[in-house]
C-alpha cells in the first residue's frame, strides 16, 4: 500500500449546487480547487487583510475607489512625470523579482497581460505600434499615459482617451 501524502486529512464538505457549478466551471477537481483556494490564502496572507489593505513583501495594496485616485491624478502638479517616474520603478521591480525586462519588445504584452491582472484595465496592442486600454482603472490619460511609458520605456502619444477606452501611440521605441 503507497504511503499517504504527510500532512493530509481526509475530510467531508458539503457544497451547495452553486458552489459545485463555480467548481465544475473552473475544469478542476474539487481536492484542487481547494489546494487552490488555500495556495492563495498563503501566498497573500488573507489572514492579515485589514480594513481594505493587503501587505505583501515590499508592497502594501491598497484598495480605494476610482473617484479617489482620480481625486488624487487631479492633485498632482505633474500627473505624467510622477506617474512616468512611478513606472519606472515599477520596471525595475519587474525586472528584479520576474525576471522581466519590459524594455524589450518581446516582453510587452506579457506586461500588458500582468497589468491587466493586477486591475489597471484590459491592454491589448493593435498593429503597428499602439496601445488600447479598455475600462481603465485611472481616467487620467496623463497619468496612465507617463505610468505605461515609463514601465515599457516608451513615449506614448495620446490618440483618443474616454472615460472606457484609451489609446496609445509608440512614438519612441526604446534603443535596442
Amino acid at each position: 500500500m503507497p504511503p499517504s501524502p504527510p500532512n493530509r486529512t481526509k475530510s467531508t464538505i458539503f457544497l451547495t449546487p452553486p458552489h459545485r457549478e463555480l467548481i465544475t466551471r473552473s475544469g478542476k477537481t474539487v481536492q484542487k480547487f481547494f489546494e487552490n483556494l488555500l495556495n492563495f490564502y498563503i501566498t497573500y496572507d488573507v489572514e492579515s487583510w485589514k480594513e481594505g489593505r493587503i501587505l505583501r513583501r515590499q508592497a502594501r495594496y491598497v484598495l480605494m475607489r476610482a473617484d479617489a485616485s482620480e481625486t488624487i491624478c487631479r492633485a498632482l502638479p505633474d500627473p505624467h512625470g510622477i506617474a512616468k517616474e512611478m513606472g519606472e520603478s515599477a520596471r525595475l521591480s519587474l525586472l528584479s523579482i520576474w525576471d522581466i525586462d519590459s524594455r524589450k519588445a518581446r516582453n510587452r504584452r506579457k506586461v500588458l497581460r500582468r497589468m491587466t491582472r493586477l486591475g489597471w484595465g484590459i491592454f491589448t496592442t493593435q498593429r503597428p505600434n499602439k496601445i488600447v486600454v479598455e475600462s481603465p482603472a485611472i481616467g487620467d490619460e496623463s497619468f496612465l499615459r507617463g505610468y505605461v511609458g515609463g514601465m515599457l520605456c516608451l513615449q506614448l502619444k495620446n490618440l483618443q482617451a474616454t472615460r472606457d477606452r484609451m489609446i496609445f501611440e509608440i512614438e519612441k521605441a526604446p534603443a535596442k
